[in-house]
């Protein structure tokens, strides 16, 4: 039995190198940014290793037409950012996203919250991150600290509502959620000494995310959105 054990922690510790070796070429060869993609193809991210960015997302459509809610949000996401391959098409993201609601209820309503943050409307994006949340879906956790963060600062109040879901979303183990947290930090938003932390903390925390977008590319935990950020394809 304690054989047994010792060759489980073993194998677990060979497919997490591997892993990791697979994200760094991933983030070398073809991606600019996470993409979350539920492990709904070790095919397609063997392509995106390899380079082959128009293979991996022939095969995510594939999965996609199959019925898989993931590869939907996968191709959604794409949508979103456009990229050299993917022309941006924020209705076919849309009613990708709305397809996946059933199966993927955390990934499907993040991308729909991400389309009413691009749309401007503001409280359906705060509608579909609350369920994306509560569906365990990390990234939208961080998302919505950062969206309330932006908008609301008027009071004493909206501040500490806001540094409380991003404590929120770092405690959950979301890594841009510590980035943003120091950015709002820095920003002198809550006080002169937190604002100290922001600074000397952020070339940490900046540290860590291109770390975890290096080797933990596929991860939940890396996945964030944000209009600014790159596009998708290298």
């Amino acid at each position: 039995m304690a054989y047994r054990v010792q060759m489980n922690d073993v194998s677990k510790e060979r497919e997490a190198h591997t892993g990791m070796l697979l994200s760094f070429l991933v983030s070398v060869r073809a991606l600019r940014c996470p993409l979350y993609d539920g492990g709904v193809s070790i095919k397609a991210r063997q392509m995106l290793a390899a380079g082959n960015f128009t293979g991996a997302f022939d095969e995510y459509r594939c999965l996609a037409n199959l019925g898989s809610g993931a590869a939907r949000c996968v191709i959604a996401y794409a949508y979103i950012l456009g990229t050299k391959s993917i022309s941006k098409n924020v209705d076919e993201a849309k009613t990708l996203a709305q397809s996946a609601t059933n199966s993927e209820p955390g990934f499907s309503n993040y991308i729909l919250g991400c389309i009413a943050m691009l749309e401007q409307n503001f409280p359906a994006a705060f509608t579909h991150f609350d369920v994306s949340g509560k569906s365990g879906f990390l990234p939208a956790l961080s998302t919505t600290a950062k969206l309330m963060s932006q908008l609301y600062r008027k009071t004493d109040g909206d501040l500490r509502a806001s540094e409380k879901v991003f404590w929120h979303a770092v405690r959950r183990g979301h890594i841009p959620g510590f980035l943003y947290l120091m950015a709002f930090y820095k920003s002198g938003a809550r006080g002169f000494f937190k604002q100290l932390c922001g600074f000397s903390l952020l070339p940490v925390a900046v540290m860590g995310s291109y770390l975890s977008c290096r080797f933990a590319i596929f991860s939940m935990r890396t996945f964030f959105y944000h209009p600014t950020i790159p596009t998708l394809e290298k």
